[in-house]
């Protein structure tokens, strides 16, 4: 398999393993399967308000999650 391998997640090496015809280098997977998967992570780095409101404990990770943010990416910005 290719030397880039390892800058692929475990999910689009799996479909593109059982992808059937094709031949590429690179594993590619589907746009909107793509999407959908980026999606599901962005929910996570940024709940929704009512997410938060019901679970305490999720609100309080996140407090801590943009802390970590800030430090990090030496932003300013409160949120």
């Amino acid at each position: 398999m290719s030397r880039y391998i390892n800058d692929f997640c475990q999910e689009t090496i799996d479909w593109n393993d059982s992808y059937t015809g094709s031949m590429s280098k690179f594993p590619v997977m589907d746009l909107d399967d793509r999407l959908r998967a980026v999606e599901r992570r962005l929910l996570l780095i940024n709940p929704p308000a009512e997410t938060l409101a019901k679970y305490p404990a999720l609100a309080a990770a996140y407090k801590e999650y943009k802390l970590v943010e800030r430090l990090i990416l030496g932003s300013d910005e409160e949120t």
